[in-house]
């Protein structure tokens, strides 16, 4: 793996942005959207970025499950219970969890 392409991937993991990777680690600006949609059609970079993603993804303690769990907790969050009757801002001792 070239330089460059190390540096695509490490761009890549930050910014999520195939372009702007690209133009970061050094390829040419004016051709920084093919370039990076070629880069992630590379197997051997889709390889690395997936691979690295699942790291960041196992360290941070996601999953799918818990991520799914977490998106049906946010859709089904109704701030009214968040207020008392009067509409004061309830303790956080008495919110739900």
């Amino acid at each position: 793996m070239t330089p460059k392409r190390t540096a695509f991937i490490a761009e890549y993991l930050i910014c999520r942005n195939a372009s702007e990777a690209a133009r970061r680690a050094g390829y040419s600006a004016k051709r920084a959207d093919a370039i990076g949609y070629d880069l992630l059609r590379n197997t051997e970079i889709r390889a690395a970025v997936d691979a690295r993603l699942q790291e960041v993804a196992e360290k941070a303690g996601l999953s799918v499950e818990l991520v799914r769990a977490s998106l049906v907790r946010e859709l089904n969050f109704d701030p009214a219970k968040a207020f008392n009757a009067d509409g004061s801002l309830k303790q956080i001792h008495e919110m739900d969890p």
